[in-house]
């Protein structure tokens, strides 16, 4: 093994080396091709190792036994040497071997300039293999990458003193970067030092330091020991494990699998997919992201993120009779097919497929529920037609988009993907056949598929400018542009979608109304307020109106209907310029509202209304707690009726509101949306309203209220 000791050839060692002890003899350590490139960064770790250094170096002048633990290593002897040369596979602990050898390097190219050749010798003993005991000037180098990493990392170490590094071909390589960096720290170090003080820091580099080094022999299984350190804190992720795993894998089936890195798995290394993505309310690799969804994509099961590898690796050994190296190449054709789709929703284009756009509205409604269900119908395996993979693909974002307008609970909406995905593998109709009728059977509320009149009722009074994201927000009036625009209706009015994500939104009854848009008593101002955030009240404009225009009334030559004459490119703004010339009221608001809802409707169609839907289900689905209960949530779950009277502080007498069938309240003439407006007709200065009304028996409305969400809980199974 590596230093003054060799192991049992049954058995792995364990030992506490220092860099001199591990490195003394002439031999090879080799980074192998499919290994993650060098991550380690200055502020992060380069200058901590530094500190670390000089520490060592001022503490060991008067005390020689103290060491720094460095971490810890794993090394596998490999079969087939190099010459005289032993050969070892660097399982783990790559990021500070190579470290350890950069800042050896740097260090002495300094004490060379210095004229120190002593030291240079000593630390050379690191780096570099007599010339006596090689036969290939390949082997100079004790330390190899195979990977990317290997041609900067020669490279520099390699160069001849003073290393201009800007004069690099691999200047930018993290590994460039590394060996200026202790270039710089050692050149400041000594600036002013005798050669004494330089002993020191040599010596700090070849015995201050202190390494676990876990030795195996060429038959045993690294795989097993590689898990094991990364249990106890190694920074690696779940596709780090997944990747040493599969390849390791692919070793013990007599296959090549550096071939199989440089040909499939490479391309997980590439920027695309070591960038962090939101995933829940945490964030991972995509590539890590994208192999938890595929694997849920290949199992049809729910899998905890947590518990990825572990299902992975049982996955393999355990449920698929497919050749590690073949089911390599099938995750890297579905990555590639993945891939290109994430990256036209990011182009900027507005002329996307379907696919592609609810890709991107995926997105934007954070979610990544359909996203395995995507992937079954991307993967090759499977020959799914472009056609049927379009319409499953809308089928699916129909029945996220339609529980996202009610805000529905998204807990067990993951199960639900994964028990399509069995269907999918067990049915014999076609893909989009099978997600319409699977989504279209669910009813319970935590899962079931909203119908047009649910959406209808709910979207006509919804505040929904607070009640979304920005995004979200943004998304649904795109959509309704794009109805506009004639994409849901196959009459095309436009070439292009509307761009993605680039408009503002607009208050056309101004948030600030009051100095400009006046009514004449309380009950209007309140009908106002209500309809200030509602969906017709909204609109896209391409550039955001200055705040003085933007509240101005209505008419004049200097109103707001004239200011947007400028911002019409879109059909939506140009519709309202057309039939609100002379007035823009609540009344306008709901009838746009409406039409709006309907655009949404055909963008994101569902089965017609199921008659096994537990009519509870509804209201179960959007309501979290006892005040989410409106009157019409008790109208639908039967504990109010429509046409019901209600009486006020008194039952039987005089003081009375009839319910009408939207859940609002009528009182002589006048209709009230929310029960504390009813409420304030009577008594102005109330302030709660549910213990101030009862039905005819004589039962108060909030133990109604109560008991009404208290049922609901067996319609949310």
């Amino acid at each position: 093994m590596p230093g003054h000791l060799t192991p049992p050839r049954s058995a792995m060692k364990t030992d506490a080396l220092t860099p001199h002890e591990l490195l003394r003899h002439p031999q090879l350590l080799v980074v192998p091709l499919y290994q993650r490139r060098y991550v380690w960064q200055e502020q992060a770790q380069w200058e901590p190792l530094w500190q670390d250094v000089l520490r060592m170096a001022e503490v060991r002048a008067t005390q020689r036994e103290v060491t720094h633990f460095l971490g810890a290593c794993v090394l596998q002897r490999q079969d087939h040497g190099a010459g005289r040369l032993t050969a070892w596979e660097v399982v783990d602990g790559q990021q500070r071997l190579t470290t350890m050898q950069v800042a050896a390097d740097a260090v002495a190219a300094v004490a060379q300039e210095r004229g120190w050749d002593r030291l240079v010798r000593q630390l050379e003993k690191l780096t570099l293999n007599d010339a006596d005991e090689i036969s290939d000037a390949a082997h100079r180098l004790k330390f190899q990458h195979r990977n990317d990493d290997g041609a900067p990392f020669r490279e520099v170490m390699l160069a001849a003193p003073p290393v201009d590094h800007g004069a690099l071909t691999h200047a930018e390589a993290r590994i460039a970067q590394a060996h200026r960096f202790f270039s710089e720290r050692a050149r400041d170090h000594l600036a002013d030092a005798g050669e004494e003080q330089a002993e020191r820091l040599v010596d700090a580099l070849r015995d201050g330091l202190r390494l676990v080094v876990i030795t195996l022999e060429a038959d045993e299984d690294s795989q097993v020991i590689f898990e094991t350190l990364n249990a106890r804190g190694t920074p690696l992720t779940p596709a780090d494990l997944i990747k040493n795993f599969v390849l390791h894998r692919v070793a013990e089936a007599g296959g090549d699998p550096e071939a199989v890195w440089r040909e499939h798995w490479s391309r997980f290394e590439d920027p695309f997919w070591t960038q962090e993505v939101k995933a829940g309310r945490t964030r991972v690799q995509r590539s890590t992201l994208f192999l938890h969804q595929w694997l849920i994509s290949r199992v049809g099961a729910e899998v905890l993120q947590s518990r990825l590898f572990p299902e992975f690796k049982h996955f393999v050994e355990h449920r698929t009779d497919t050749p590690v190296a073949q089911l390599i190449a099938e995750i890297a054709a579905v990555a590639t097919r993945y891939r290109a789709l994430v990256e036209e929703t990011t182009s900027g284009a507005p002329d996307i497929d379907r696919v592609v756009l609810a890709v991107h509205r995926f997105a934007v409604a954070d979610t990544q529920v359909a996203t395995p269900v995507l992937l079954w119908l991307l993967d090759p395996r499977h020959g799914i037609d472009a056609a049927v993979r379009e319409r499953a693909v809308t089928h699916l974002e129909s029945w996220v988009m339609r529980r996202m307008m009610l805000r529905a609970t998204t807990a067990d909406l993951g199960r639900v993907a994964a028990n399509l995905i069995t269907r999918l593998d067990a049915a014999g109709a076609p893909a989009d056949e099978v997600v319409w009728e699977h989504l279209g059977g669910l009813t319970a509320a935590s899962t079931y598929w909203p119908r047009d009149e649910e959406l209808q009722r709910h979207l006509a009074t919804a505040p929904v400018y607070t009640a979304f994201g920005r995004g979200r927000l943004q998304m649904l009036l795109e959509a309704v542009e794009d109805d506009e625009r004639g994409f849901t209706t196959g009459r095309a009015r436009s070439a292009s979608r509307v761009a993605r994500g680039r408009m503002h939104i607009e208050h056309l009854l101004p948030q600030t109304w009051r100095p400009h848009w006046p009514v004449e008593d309380p009950v209007q101002e309140l009908e106002r307020d209500e309809h200030v955030h509602r969906l017709g009240n909204l609109t896209l404009l391409t550039a955001r109106l200055n705040s003085s225009v933007s509240n101005r009334a209505w008419t004049g030559e200097r109103g707001k209907w004239a200011a947007l004459e400028q911002h019409d490119d879109n059909l939506m703004t140009r519709r309202i310029r057309r039939e609100h010339t002379e007035e823009w009221d609540e009344a306008a608001i709901d009838a746009r509202t409406r039409a709006m809802v309907g655009a949404m409707l055909r963008t994101w169609p569902a089965p017609a209304a199921n008659p096994a839907m537990d009519p509870a289900a509804a209201v179960a689905a959007r309501v979290r707690s006892v005040f989410g209960v409106t009157l019409a949530d008790m109208i639908a779950t039967g504990y109010l009726e429509v046409g019901q009277t209600l009486y006020f502080r008194e039952a039987g007498g005089d003081r009375t509101a009839t319910l009408t069938a939207d859940g609002r309240l009528e009182i002589d003439g006048m209709e009230f949306r929310e029960l504390i407006d009813a409420t304030r007709h009577y008594e102005p200065s109330a302030t709660q309203s549910w213990w101030r009304w009862l039905t005819e028996d004589g039962r108060h409305l909030a133990p109604l209220r109560k008991a009404c969400f208290e049922g609901l809980e067996g319609a949310r199974g």
